[in-house]
């Protein structure tokens, strides 16, 4: 991803180019990124969740520590292709989708916090990796959630004939109709 205020430095791995922002540097001030994935990168997304095309994926990130939570507030917007499930063709798709993940580098102490009110049950709060979060993993795990599984266009239909026998199947109990004649 790269960043659009170059706030950070991108850093280049393995699999290609990584966003990784450090934990000890977030405080309570919040910090406001917009990061656009590159051509490379969108080509393997693409490939990744088997669409024919991704021409655009930016994400405004707001980035805040609350306590012992680090919460990662975002919009993401996308332009692509999916395959319509009714007729097997390519079609125009725009996502503009809000989400929330929160993390925490100290997962028992945030049972004891109450900076931030989480119900452990109803949120999942991701643990920090080394740490540091991997926001290019983030923006592209939100992607694929919210992806339409069964991607339909308007226009798409599916019609169903049932074939008439001319020969209709005999019923087994007419037999028994002739035998109370």
């Amino acid at each position: 991803m790269k960043n659009l205020n170059e706030e950070q430095k991108l850093k280049e791995s393995e699999k290609g180019i990584s966003f990784l922002l450090e934990t000890r540097q977030i405080t309570q001030k919040t910090k406001q990124l917009s990061l656009e994935a590159s051509q490379k990168e969108r080509d393997a997304l693409a490939e990744f969740y088997d669409l024919p095309l991704l021409s655009s994926l930016v994400a405004d990130l707001k980035i805040t520590r609350i306590g012992e939570v680090i919460e990662v507030k975002g919009v993401l917007r996308a332009s692509f292709q999916q395959i319509c499930v009714v007729s097997n063709e390519p079609f125009d798709q725009n996502m503009n989708a809000d989400f929330t993940v929160l993390f925490t580098d100290r997962p028992r102490a945030l049972t004891q916090s109450k900076a931030y009110d989480v119900d452990m049950e109803e949120e999942y709060v991701e643990p920090v990796q080394h740490g540091r979060i991997n926001l290019k993993e983030v923006i592209s795990e939100q992607f694929g959630l919210n992806l339409n599984p069964f991607p339909k266009k308007t226009e798409g239909y599916f019609e169903y004939y049932e074939e008439k026998s001319s020969d209709e199947k005999k019923n087994p109990f007419s037999v028994l109709k002739e035998l109370t004649k």
